[in-house]
């Protein structure tokens, strides 16, 4: 059979292991040092809540009055803008008759979303 030898044995089974693991415990649970008091008192400004007006730290940040909320239309993908350009040029405005016409609307989208693609459409490729 042969003895067995463990080539990666665990660090808490080896000396050198549990000196390392000893020497680590030992770092950290060190007090904190003087040079170390800087990262001390931003810790606790920010644990006490004070709360700090970003805008005056990056100049670039656009404040939250300033922006405007605005509807976002959707984009049209891949061949469906040609799609919808043959419907729009054939049809005009008239949704029903392109949900009926089954050769230029091969995809065979509804009156809903045919409104949805064709606002979109507009917004973005006319």
């Amino acid at each position: 059979m042969g003895l067995k030898v463990n080539l990666k044995p665990s660090l808490k089974h080896s000396k050198e292991g549990q000196n390392l693991l000893k020497s680590a415990l030992d770092y950290t649970q060190k007090p904190i040092d003087e040079k170390d008091q800087g990262l001390k008192s931003f810790k606790t400004e920010f644990a006490e809540g004070q709360k700090k007006d970003l805008t005056t730290l990056f100049p670039s940040l656009i404040a939250k009055a300033d922006i405007k909320p605005y509807v976002s239309v959707a984009k049209l993908r891949g061949d469906d803008v040609q799609i919808m350009k043959r419907l729009v040029d054939k049809h005009d405005d008239d949704l029903g008759a392109m949900a009926r016409d089954i050769k230029t609307n091969v995809m065979q989208w509804s009156k809903s979303e045919l409104k949805r693609k064709r606002e979109a459409y507009i917004a973005h490729h006319q």
